[in-house]
């Protein structure tokens, strides 16, 4: 499993565990297979918040990734294939897009539409990384 303790630093706060129960059934709610990195993320905490890098990284616990989903209509206008895991604190909605193994990307949450889409990384791990070693920063979302 990835130490997401050290990826991210001490300024994240993190949420409890998720279970794996908790996971199964996000999947179910949203009627895909999430990532593997994902799932680790999830299994060390149930969302998040804190500075990362240059950035805020508010990461949604699995509860609030199927309210804001819904609130937001994030996959009703992005396509099912994508699915919204936090935001920066702000304007911008990162996301995994599953049409392509899981790529982090970030949309405009005022603007979600595919052609907004900015691929960040190949997937979670990458893309945090890049935001703790300042590569992916708030001049590039």
């Amino acid at each position: 499993m990835i130490d997401f303790t050290a990826l991210l630093g001490a300024s994240f706060h993190a949420n409890a565990r998720s279970t794996s129960a908790g996971i199964a059934g996000l999947e179910t709610a949203l009627g895909v297979s999430l990532p593997p990195d994902y799932k680790d993320f999830l299994l060390w905490a149930d969302g998040g918040e804190g500075d990362v890098g240059d950035l805020y990284v508010s990461m949604w616990s699995a509860e609030q990734v199927v309210e804001l989903d819904a609130l937001f209509s994030i996959r009703a206008r992005m396509g099912q294939d994508f699915v919204g895991i936090g935001t920066d604190g702000g304007d911008y909605c990162f996301a995994l897009d599953l049409r392509n193994g899981g790529r982090f990307v970030v949309v405009p949450l005022g603007a979600l539409a595919r052609e907004e889409v900015k691929p960040l990384a190949t997937d979670l791990v990458a893309g945090l990384t890049g935001i703790r070693d300042g590569f992916i920063t708030g001049d590039n979302i």
